[in-house]
């Protein structure tokens, strides 16, 4: 048996080793079947794993399919031969070992919470939603009630797809416990905000519903108001991490305060990571109810859940630090598989996933095919997820997200550059006078989440020190910027990179002209110009007064004439498909036009939208051009020092006549309000169109921009 149970484990990478394969083997009763699925919520595993364990074991004459998975006479007698389980089951009749079920008393609320679920929008699986049953929702609020923490308590649930909160609210309203008793719901989906809030009213029920992500910080009127927190965070450490630390934000300042977390039955590896995280947290672990939650639709998880019933403590902490969290949380963002889905009626091949322009085959098939607009698609399989989830995962245990973000190479630490690394990055470049274009957080971290790209930082002695690593290349590795104010400064950043390459043959691909001129005076530096970046006065271009704004002018009453009541806009997520598909319309209409004109744009633009919501306002910004009902134009932008924006980018319908012109306008009219002197708005590629159009807008400033060669003579 040992020596099977190894084999089959190393066959499918079982996380939980052969004990995990020996479970299986004795979870199959020895007298006949049992369905998949019910071995898997038996075992505890997703129901992957166990089918592919299955497989394995059927390859080697243990299983075979009968009446579901069955032991095969070989199986029976391995198993009896090794002094396996027997079929006794001790497990309570009554609840199926889960420690809990609904009296018959509370039968028809059961009834009422499972009409109530009948109804629930359709589940976003980008958000890790898989709703739970209505029995477990309304177990769960009979558990707050028996730990003497739901009746005439201040209760928060940190999202509540699962609509703990109003069967809470029905359980209470039943016995008639329901007084003084505030339900508070923070949730980032609002469609279920509605939901509940509509049921709420249906039933006459007191359920407060506040739309909110919880990677922003609460507002302070909730903090340190609440007496229990109900969380089933995403079944990842960062969003373990995320939603204890708001968890212990909420919650009173005193010991023995109740929070009840729904988790996924995780491997042992992972389970001591989590319960670790849990008393980083200052959480006391009160009891745990394997099997307590039960889903619908989970195959992943195998339907099941954990209960981990926690008490506060006088050292229960927030781990996060002000403003919003941005490691990622959700399974699909740190595993990203984009699937093939190919239209039954045209054959049109589509993406679909995290950083693809539609997330989910849903959102597929309400937007329809965009060939022929048809609604039927048929899959075509994955492409392979994306590595390096678990880094971020692990970084999770401790108090900061240092660990994830440090890598080594030739033995020097690097920091991968990260949304959370902005205002250092930001105070670097002021401090270091360094205003080209490219030093722009935004812009480093989108190209360095392009596949070709990889950008990392380290912290230097007068500025950040910003490297670009080639994956087949002779030269590893070069300085992407420069971003020094003395010359010590720029030659300690010129030393780290010959150090990573072993040879002094890199280059730094883009410094200012102070930068420059740092080097310009050794022989072992050759700086050549590359191109001029525009700088506007914003308030100026805003205004548009005076003859040089003449064709401007002219050019925005044409369009508005031509365009009546068009709409500029701040955007929002749900602009972001859109956009994309604008995108690739503007790429494919630019490349017709202009064969020889090489597309720089395109990647980190992309990744920009897909990972729109990586950095907040003000450092990152975008507005949309509606015209007739649909999006016409998008623009990005951001700040870059308190009185410098970086326009990032800007996409428009190329058919519509000045369309370009206006949303330029409109934007730098925004910044300028928001007190924003000057505008970089980069290079004109040595583009003559682009030259012109840039030029009518009158730059005050243009900042020359040079690289800088090693001379090998």
């Amino acid at each position: 048996m040992e020596s099977l149970t190894e084999d089959v484990a190393a066959a499918v990478d079982l996380r939980e080793g052969p004990e995990g394969v020996r479970s299986i083997i004795e979870a199959v009763p020895s007298g006949g079947g049992i369905p998949l699925k019910e071995l898997a919520r038996s075992v505890r595993l997703p129901l992957p794993v166990v089918a592919a364990v299955r497989r394995e074991l059927e390859k080697r004459n243990v299983f075979i399919r009968s009446g579901g998975v069955a032991l095969s006479e070989y199986g029976r007698e391995l198993l009896q031969s090794s002094g396996g389980a027997t079929d006794v089951d001790f497990r309570c009749e009554a609840c199926g070992g889960s420690g809990s079920s609904i009296p018959d008393n509370l039968r028809g609320l059961l009834d009422t919470v499972e009409k109530a679920f009948g109804d629930m929008p359709r589940v976003d699986v980008s958000l890790d939603q898989a709703f739970a049953t209505a029995e477990t929702s309304l177990k769960r609020a009979m558990l707050a009630l028996e730990r003497g923490t739901l009746a005439g308590r201040c209760v928060a649930f940190l999202g509540d797809d699962d609509l703990v909160s109003f069967s809470a609210a029905l359980l209470l309203r039943e016995l008639g416990a329901d007084g003084s008793t505030e339900l508070v719901v923070f949730e980032i989906d609002k469609r279920i905000t509605a939901y509940i809030h509509a049921l709420a009213d249906a039933h006459g029920l007191g359920v407060r519903c506040v739309e909110h992500d919880l990677r922003h910080p609460f507002p302070i009127e909730f903090k340190e108001s609440f007496h229990c927190f109900f969380a089933d965070p995403p079944y990842t450490l960062p969003g373990l991490k995320l939603f204890l630390s708001r968890g212990a934000e909420l919650l009173r300042r005193k010991s023995g305060l109740h929070a009840f977390l729904s988790f996924a039955h995780k491997d042992p590896e992972f389970t001591v990571e989590m319960f670790a995280l849990i008393a980083e947290t200052g959480f006391a672990v009160a009891e745990v109810a394997p099997g307590f939650n039960m889903y619908r639709g989970a195959d992943i998880i195998g339907n099941t859940g954990q209960m981990i019933h926690l008490k506060s403590s006088a050292v229960t902490t927030s781990l996060l630090d002000t403003g919003k969290y941005s490691l990622p949380i959700y399974t699909g963002e740190l595993k990203v598989t984009v699937r093939n889905y190919v239209c039954a009626a045209c054959g049109e091949k589509t993406e679909v996933g995290r950083g693809a322009a539609l997330h989910t085959i849903e959102e597929l098939k309400e937007a329809g095919c965009p060939v022929c607009g048809g609604k039927k698609f048929r899959f075509k399989g994955r492409k392979k997820a994306v590595a390096g989830a678990s880094a971020a995962e692990k970084s999770c245990i401790r108090s900061s997200v240092d660990t994830y973000r440090k890598v080594f190479f030739e033995g020097i630490e690097l920091n991968r550059l990260h949304p959370e690394d902005a205002a250092e990055l930001k105070r670097g470049f002021a401090g270091a006078g360094a205003r080209a274009w490219c030093c722009f957080v935004p812009f480093l971290h989108f190209t360095s989440e392009a596949a070709r790209r990889q950008i990392y930082w380290k912290r230097g002695a007068d500025g950040p020190i910003i490297l670009y690593r080639k994956e087949k290349s002779s030269i590893k590795w070069e300085l992407y910027t420069l971003a020094a104010s003395t010359r010590a400064g720029a030659l300690e950043a010129v030393e780290l990179m010959d150090r990573l390459n072993g040879n002094r043959l890199g280059r730094i691909l883009w410094a200012g002209a102070l930068q420059a001129e740092l080097l310009k005076g050794d022989r072992s530096f050759s700086v050549e110009y590359r191109d001029s970046e525009y700088l506007y006065d914003a308030a100026r271009v805003a205004a548009l007064k005076g003859p040089e704004f003449a064709d401007v002018r002219k050019k925005l009453n044409r369009f508005a004439r031509e365009n009546p009541g068009v709409e500029f806009v701040e955007m929002k997520p749900e602009d972001i498909p859109e956009c994309l598909r604008l995108l690739e319309a503007w790429d494919a209409a630019y490349r017709e036009r202009n064969i020889e004109a090489p597309l720089l744009d395109h990647d980190y633009t992309k990744n920009a939208l897909a990972r729109f919501d990586d950095f907040a306002a003000p450092d990152f910004m975008g507005w949309t051009l509606k015209a007739a009902g649909r999006i016409a134009a998008f623009a990005l932008a951001g700040e870059m020092t308190p009185q410098l924006a970086n326009f990032f980018a800007l996409k428009t319908d190329l058919d519509i006549r000045g369309c370009s012109a206006y949303m330029r306008w409109r934007v730098i009219g925004f910044l300028a309000g928001l007190g924003y002197s000057r505008v970089n708005d980069a290079s004109d590629l040595n583009l003559p169109g682009l030259k012109r159009h840039k030029s009518k807008f009158r730059p005050v400033e243009k900042l020359d921009i040079y690289k800088i060669l090693r001379r090998r003579d």
